[in-house]
C-alpha cells in the first residue's frame, strides 16, 4: 500500500507534466517527494500508533504497523493537488475534492482519525507552496538578468 501511494502520487506528478508543462510537473514531483521525506519524520517523532478499528467504528481493511500522524496518503495527495492547483487555479475544486477522496478513504479504512487526515493535507498543501516560493525565487534572477 505505501509503495502504491508513492508511485501512484509520482505518476500524477508526471500527468501533470504531461498536461501543464514540465515545470509544473517537476514542482509536483518534488512536492511529493518533499510531504513524503516530512511525513515520514514526523511520524517518527511523534510515534503516535493508530486507533483500533473498533475505536474508529470501521473495520480495519488492511494490516499496518506504521503510525497512524500524519497520514502520508493525505500529504501526497495534497501536495499533488496542490501543485496542481498553483499551476491551473481553474483546476482547483477538482483536484482538491479529489485529494479530500483520497484522504476520507484513510478514515473509512479504519486507518486515520480527522487529526491524521488534516495534519497530512496541512503538510501537503504547505509543501507544495513550498516548492512553488523556492522554484519561483531560483527562477527570477534567471528571468532578470540581461542576454
Amino acid at each position: 500500500m505505501a509503495l502504491g501511494t508513492r508511485l501512484g502520487a509520482l505518476a500524477g506528478a508526471l500527468a501533470v507534466g504531461l498536461l501543464v508543462g514540465r515545470r509544473a510537473g517537476g514542482r509536483a514531483a518534488v512536492a511529493v517527494a518533499l510531504a513524503w521525506v516530512a511525513a515520514t519524520l514526523l511520524k517518527a517523532a511523534f510515534a503516535r500508533p493508530r486507533l483500533s478499528a473498533a475505536a474508529l467504528g470501521a473495520a480495519p481493511r488492511e494490516v499496518t504497523g506504521s503510525f497512524a500522524y500524519p497520514s502520508s496518503h493525505a500529504a501526497l495527495a495534497f501536495a499533488l493537488a496542490a501543485s496542481l492547483s498553483l499551476s491551473r487555479p481553474r483546476a482547483a475544486p477538482w483536484a482538491l475534492g479529489l485529494a479530500l477522496v483520497v484522504a476520507l478513504a484513510r478514515m473509512v479504512a479504519g486507518v486515520h482519525t480527522p487529526l491524521d487526515l488534516v495534519g497530512g493535507a496541512a503538510l501537503g498543501a504547505a509543501a507544495a507552496r513550498l516548492v512553488a516560493v523556492a522554484d519561483d525565487a531560483i527562477a527570477a534572477p534567471a528571468r532578470r538578468s540581461p542576454r
